[in-house]
């Protein structure tokens, strides 16, 4: 189990990531919901940083078709999510 939530944002974005995200509409959305409640689960204040790595995932799991056809927006999104990662893990 996680201790924080930014322990718990940082994990979900290494998944993603390595998992490339789900293949279809509704696995992506089941994806979203599961980590909107269980990161509402783990009582979070306001973080910037949190919310916007938070975004930038939901961002990124939605943003599937985009990727598929622009592999600099692809690598781009890629590198933010992990930089955020690695802000959060701090």
């Amino acid at each position: 189990m996680y201790r924080t939530p930014h322990q718990f944002l940082a994990a979900k974005i290494r998944e993603v990531i390595a998992l490339e995200t789900p293949n279809g509409g509704f696995e992506n959305a089941m994806l979203q919901t599961d980590i909107s409640r269980k990161l509402a689960s783990l009582s979070v204040e306001r973080d910037p940083v949190l919310d916007r790595a938070f975004h930038l995932l939901m961002h990124f799991i939605t943003d599937e078709d985009i990727r598929s056809k622009d592999a600099r927006y692809a690598a781009s999104q890629v590198e933010a999510l992990k930089d955020l990662a690695i802000e959060l893990e701090r």
